[in-house]
Formats: structure tokens, sequence, C-alpha cells
């Protein structure tokens, strides 16, 4: 209001003040503030402590701006401040954790292998090179799926958390094949997984017979024990490392000879009821002539012994029919002869 020039009063003058507000701005170059944040104080304004900002995938690391000679992560306006402030917010990429599980006892190598991560690192793709002694590695379990060990696992640098890795591994059984009669490797041994069979009609192929400078062995059966009394399962899954035994019919050389001429020349899959027939034992091509000249090569201890054997007492039986048909016999030194 005015004061007229002709008030002779005495007049008392108050002065009146309002206070100044000063802005506070921010650069949170991303970042968010998860609680109330001041934008403005006075000079009276008590203190006022700056909240820390959040950004995902960062930490935030301190301020700089008005009055910050150098990076502070606490920054506080103090009563009696004035002057608009401006402040950035700054922050590192957050680092996270990958962890390897199951691991122990093995090839992996910590350097191979990544340890952390963070959001500026892209993909990261884990390596399968892992080995275990007596295992086959069966990849890794990430986020709870099982990945196999053809497949990669990609850890993306946005998932934003610690991550394990979980090896699986399949236990690996070694499985000999021993002669139960020279105790010698028969069949080179495998390394089966756990819970897997044996494939019988496999081995059957890489098994034969031997023999020495007096038996002849042919294979008989697969067994569990050397001296060959329980027969081994092919039905029952492997679950720890086994030592099968071939097992083997044990006959004299000269037994395996006869067994060879009986297969050779006497004919076996004849029936005893047809053996006779003069179509079959008659004639320089029937079966009689040309048996008769087998027989006749053996020797003195070979044909002593198909006479006597009982093995073979089916097969002489016929041989000396076929031989009345013909009208031959046996001569003194059991040679098939004219009569």
């Amino acid at each position: 209001s005015e004061i007229s020039e002709n008030n002779k009063n005495p007049l008392t003058l108050v002065a009146e003040y309002e206070t100044v507000q000063y802005s506070i701005s921010y650069d949170l170059d991303g970042g968010a503030f998860e609680t109330t944040y001041p934008t403005s104080y006075d000079i009276e304004s008590s203190d006022i402590t700056l909240p820390a900002p959040t950004k995902k995938y960062y930490d935030f690391i301190g301020w700089s701006g008005t009055g910050i000679d150098s990076m502070e992560s606490n920054v506080t306006i103090a009563t009696g401040s004035t002057g608009d402030r401006n402040y950035k917010a700054n922050y590192k990429p957050t680092t996270y954790k990958i962890t390897y599980s199951n691991v122990e006892n093995t090839s992996f190598d910590s350097g191979n292998f990544p340890s952390n991560y963070t959001i500026l690192d892209g993909n990261i793709t884990i390596s399968n090179n892992i080995t275990k002694e007596n295992c086959r590695f069966d990849g890794w379990t990430y986020l709870g799926k099982h990945y196999l060990p053809n497949e990669n696992v990609v850890i993306s640098c946005d998932i934003g958390t610690d991550v394990e890795l979980i090896a699986n591994w399949v236990n690996l059984y070694n499985v000999r094949f021993i002669n139960s009669v020279t105790g010698e490797e028969v069949i080179p041994s495998r390394n089966c997984e756990d819970g897997t069979k044996i494939d019988r009609n496999s081995l059957i192929n890489e098994i034969k017979d031997w023999e020495n400078d007096r038996f002849y062995y042919s294979f008989d059966n697969f067994y569990l024990d050397e001296t060959c009394k329980t027969v081994f399962d092919f039905n029952s899954p492997i679950k720890q490392s086994t030592t099968i035994y071939i097992g083997y019919n044990k006959i004299t050389i000269t037994e395996h000879h006869l067994d060879l001429f009986v297969q050779d020349y006497m004919h076996p899959e004849v029936s005893k009821d047809n053996y006779e027939d003069t179509g079959m034992c008659k004639g320089d091509n029937g079966y009689y002539s040309i048996a008769k000249n087998a027989f006749n090569s053996l020797s003195d201890e070979e044909r002593e012994e198909f006479i006597n054997n009982p093995r073979y007492i089916d097969y002489y039986n016929r041989l000396s029919s076929w031989a009345i048909a013909n009208n031959e016999h046996l001569d003194s030194s059991n040679k098939l002869v004219v009569n």
C-alpha cells in the first residue's frame, strides 16, 4: 500500500520474506527410485539424503553432480544449502555367479568354464567337454531341464540371476569275457552303461571252437562263475563290473574227428526208418560208397573208437547196415571190404 504525504503519524514497517525453492533434478540413466524422493528444497529444509536408485542388471555405485568432486554413494544436502542441484546416477553391471555341481573327480577345469556373467557378456554357451573315469557324460541340468550331451546349454545374459548347472553321469561298468579253461580273454572287454543289457547273439559270433594237442573244445554257454555252474542271465541289466566265463564242451581230438565224419558222411538228417533204403546206400554215388572211403581213410585209432565208443553206436549200426546191403564187411583191420 502507499503512504500519504499528509500522514503526520509515526509508522512502523515490517519486512516479510519467502523462502526460495531450489530444484533437485536427477539423471537416472534408465534406473528408477523404489521410494519417494525429493525434487526441491529450501534453505530451511532438514538434511536430505538422496535415495539410491535401482537399475535392472546393474548395481548403483554412486552419484556425481552438484557439489560432488568425486563419485559418492551417499549424498546429503545439508540444512542451509542453496542453489538448484543436478545429480547423475552411476552404475556398474551386476555380476551373477555360475556354479557347477556334481563335477567332483572329473576333468572339470574352472579355467575352461565361466564362473560369472553380466548383461554385457551376451549369451554364454557352456562346454560339454568334461569327462569322468568309468562314466559317460549325460549332459547338464539347467533351470530344471535335462540337456542331452549333443545339446548346448546357452545362458541368456538377460536372465539376471545366479545360475547352477548340474552335471549328469551314467556309470560305465567293465564287462570281461574269459575262457573258463585257460583264463584268457576270449572277447575284448567292453564298458556297458548302467542298466543296459548285453546282446547274447553279438557275442556268439565272436566265439570260436578251439583245440590243443589232446582235446577239442566247442562252445557251451556263458557263466557267472569259473566252474561254469551258474548260467549268465542276459535278461538282467548290468549294474556292476562283471566277469562272464565262456564254458565249453570238451571231447578228445579223436572224438572231434569222428563227429566231423558223422556230420559229413553218415547223414544224421536221415531218419532211422529210412537209412537202409537201397536207393540211398547203394551205387557208386550212394551214401555207403562215399562213407566207406571216408571211414577207411580214418586212422586205426579213430576206426577203433568209432566201433567201440557208445557215443557212435547208432552210426556204427547204420554203417554196418549199409555194408551188409552192399555185401561188404569189416576186415581184421576194421576196414570195410567186399565179402
